[in-house]
């Protein structure tokens, strides 16, 4: 009788250290799927055209993510307008390219340029996009643009984190 005691206590104890393991592996899981979110980056309204091939559009990041700018030249921008010759064009934009590239002019903080959180250099590559922060990108291609006809971008994040917006005429 003793022993089935020791034995039914052993098990007891067993299947209790058992399961305490499953579950903090659990949340250990949990945890890490979490810190795999996926940024949420956003379009803003009002993207322009300087002719005669130039596009400006301010992207701000939204949720709780924030991205380290060394990686957001890993980014993926393609953009599709319709050339003063009567082409439809669709490009993507590799980051920096003098010519069929995007690039960052600024970052802003509502109406102010700069940011105080995990502050970025451009010239460095160091620093973070934080949540609540615009980029303001340049987009320049290599076609002459007809500012009469929408056009449209898609920005892909590194992290899988995808924003696109359509334009009309001249941007609006």
């Amino acid at each position: 009788m003793i022993g089935a005691i020791t034995i039914g206590i052993v098990f007891t104890v067993a299947m209790t250290s058992i399961i305490n393991s499953s579950t903090n592996s659990l949340l250990l899981l949990s945890t890490v799927q979490s810190e795999k979110s996926i940024s949420s980056p956003h379009m803003d309204s009002g993207g322009s055209i300087s002719l005669p091939s130039t596009f400006s559009v301010n992207v701000t990041l939204e949720g709780t993510k924030n991205l380290r700018v060394a990686e957001l030249k890993n980014s993926d921008v393609f953009v599709v307008f319709v050339s003063d010759n009567g082409t439809r064009v669709a490009k993507r934009l590799d980051y920096l390219a003098a010519s069929d590239g995007w690039s960052i002019n600024r970052i802003l903080v509502g109406n102010l340029v700069g940011d105080l959180v995990n502050p970025v250099s451009l010239a460095l590559g160091t620093g973070m996009w934080d949540p609540g922060e615009t980029l303001e990108l340049s987009l320049a291609v290599s076609d002459s643009i007809d500012s009469n006809r929408g056009w449209y971008i898609t920005m892909i994040t590194i992290d899988g984190g995808t924003s696109s917006r359509a334009f009309g005429p001249g941007g609006s």
